[in-house]
């Protein structure tokens, strides 16, 4: 990383248009291997307390998609309760406070409970960490069986130094994006972070050499554009939070308000929060997220079907007819900050 470089935001850059001999974007395969599991869209919904309970897993499961369960439950009962019902098998996640005991709750669950794990996530803010790579190795190097061989996504890391380091720890999957998210609050508290876009083509660039490790974008994304960005970028598949949050699946109650800027009228909401925030974390660390509400959404299924159609029209604008040759065919131009006005719609419109 040179200190000379700009780093790009997903606003920053567009795709260039480029030769299609596509028909139909029916013909496009959006689909990705993820750990030996076949997704039909390359989404994962984030490990996030208010994102991705045991229904949200259900419900992306069922439309092609993938949910990491989060880990913060109050205590490891209610954590194997709804690990128990979010069906198998199943990627959670886990801290590194305490290493052992995470290890230690691994094993419980697949050895004395029997619950088949398709993986393990690492989920810390800051992956470029020394506990993070001794978790790794540990349950890298756990001889237990239903451990051994299980894959391990670890993260968050923004650097091509901090992707080596997880990679090299033994790490299968990374996420990539320290910063980004719509409730992180990191780049304003610690004046920390990566623009998002850069960090993910930075990072994918060591599947050059490690062609077989998956890279993950985790943050900053606001709409299938960005989603197509990312994955244009290098990655393999996108986590997304904000635009799953708010959903009939998404953990927490239906909270109805009154609007203020219209009379009588009430919207609904649903709660969402950073993990860096006091309300998941305790006061024990300055607060890097926040927490409020996002707008009730209705069913996550039609959301996850509009970012496929988004996603297959990006493809078709370059003739890449699956997620390989996308990434080859992707060109990226630098836009001005005019680009955004100019991108948007400029006319008043009726839904």
């Amino acid at each position: 990383m040179s200190d000379d470089e700009t780093f790009l935001t997903f606003d920053d850059v567009l795709i260039a248009p480029a030769y299609s001999d596509i028909e139909s974007r029916q013909e496009i395969d959006t689909s990705v291997d993820f750990f030996g599991t076949k997704l039909e869209v390359p989404i994962i919904s984030a490990n996030m307390d208010f994102v991705t309970g045991a229904q949200m897993v259900h419900a992306m499961r069922e439309n092609g998609a993938l949910g990491i369960l989060h880990r913060f439950y109050e205590n490891e009962h209610d954590y194997y309760d709804e690990i128990a019902s979010a069906g198998q098998p199943l990627f959670i996640s886990i801290g590194v406070r305490e290493p052992q005991k995470s290890l230690d709750f691994i094993k419980w669950v697949v050895n004395v409970r029997g619950i088949e794990l398709a993986g393990v996530c690492i989920d810390v803010a800051h992956g470029h960490h020394a506990k993070v790579a001794q978790m790794v190795e540990m349950i890298k190097g756990s001889v237990d069986d239903g451990i051994a061989g299980l894959s391990v996504i670890a993260g968050n890391i923004a650097t091509l130094e901090g992707a080596n380091f997880l990679r090299e720890s033994g790490a299968d999957g990374i996420k990539v994006g320290i910063g980004a998210g719509s409730v992180c609050t990191t780049r304003t508290v610690a004046g920390v972070g990566v623009p998002q876009w850069s960090a993910i083509l930075e990072c994918a660039s060591i599947k050059i050499e490690y062609p077989d490790l998956i890279v993950i974008a985790d943050g900053g994304i606001r709409s299938s554009s960005d989603i197509a960005k990312a994955i244009g970028a290098g990655a393999d598949v996108v986590m997304i939070g904000n635009m799953l949050a708010g959903t009939d699946e998404a953990p927490g109650e239906i909270i109805e308000e009154w609007d203020k800027s219209t009379a009588g009228e009430r919207k609904k909401y649903k709660r969402y929060r950073g993990q860096a925030s006091f309300g998941s974390n305790g006061e024990r660390y300055v607060k890097e997220g926040i927490e409020g509400m996002v707008p009730y959404k209705g069913p996550v299924a039609p959301i996850i079907q509009q970012i496929q159609a988004g996603l297959r029209s990006s493809m078709g604008y370059v003739g890449a007819r699956n997620l390989e040759e996308f990434r080859d065919n992707a060109k990226f131009v630098t836009v001005s900050s005019h680009t955004l006005m100019e991108s948007n719609t400029r006319v008043d419109h009726y839904e």
